[in-house]
């Protein structure tokens, strides 16, 4: 499955662990990776009304994921949080009551992951929820480097009904521990990036620049 290291997964406080990394070229070995292996939870999965309640980030350091260094935040959202997203992901007015507001978590966010590549799976919601809320809060806005773990799982193209999360998971043999947490879905996607390398290496997916990343020149 890869270079994993079992580790409890435990919303670590921030420290250095990737701020001390050098930030991986596009010429950089997929097993080598540093990334911020990130997701997000919201009130809704409409990118145009969703605000975020909660950020989480699971380091992959040189090719393994760090869980017990890892980055993980409530946040009030300033609005009542809908039953029907509360029913999935278990975050309620209540938990998120003294969280911070979106501007100070994400700027914790930025600080812990830096400028580091971004893992994520179905990547492109996090990151226009992330958009919209900054642009909300008045906080500049700066696309990331980023990949999209859902779109490595298309070039492999496993007969399966669907690529979820969950079923990709499942066809890969890996359990999610935490399942609709920021940090927990965020850990199996970086499992799930993992225990795809060698599937694509393979067809010839050795390093970032083999495959369409945004953001690298």
């Amino acid at each position: 499955r890869g270079n994993l290291t079992v580790s409890p997964v435990s919303p670590a406080e921030e420290g250095d662990v990737l701020r001390s990394k050098r930030v991986s070229a596009a010429s950089c070995p997929l097993r080598s990776l540093t990334a911020a292996v990130m997701d997000t939870e919201t009130t809704s999965l409409d990118v145009k009304v969703a605000r975020v309640v909660q950020i989480g980030v699971a380091p992959m350091v040189d090719g393994y994921m760090d869980l017990t260094r890892s980055f993980s935040t409530h946040v009030d959202p300033g609005e009542p949080i809908p039953d029907s997203t509360r029913a999935i992901h278990g975050i309620s007015d209540e938990t998120v009551k003294g969280a911070p507001a979106f501007d100070k978590a994400y700027r914790s966010y930025l600080a812990f992951a830096g400028d580091h590549l971004v893992l994520g799976y179905s990547l492109g919601f996090d990151l226009a929820v992330l958009k919209a809320e900054s642009q909300r809060s008045g906080v500049p806005w700066k696309a990331p480097r980023s990949l999209d773990v859902r779109d490595l799982v298309r070039i492999i193209a496993p007969p399966l009904p669907d690529f979820s999360l969950d079923k990709v998971a499942a066809w890969l043999g890996i359990g999610i521990r935490d399942r609709h947490t920021a940090l927990g879905d965020a850990a199996a996607t970086g499992e799930i990036f993992l225990a795809l390398l060698p599937r694509l290496r393979d067809r010839g997916i050795r390093v970032p620049e083999d495959v369409s990343l945004t953001g690298f020149d």
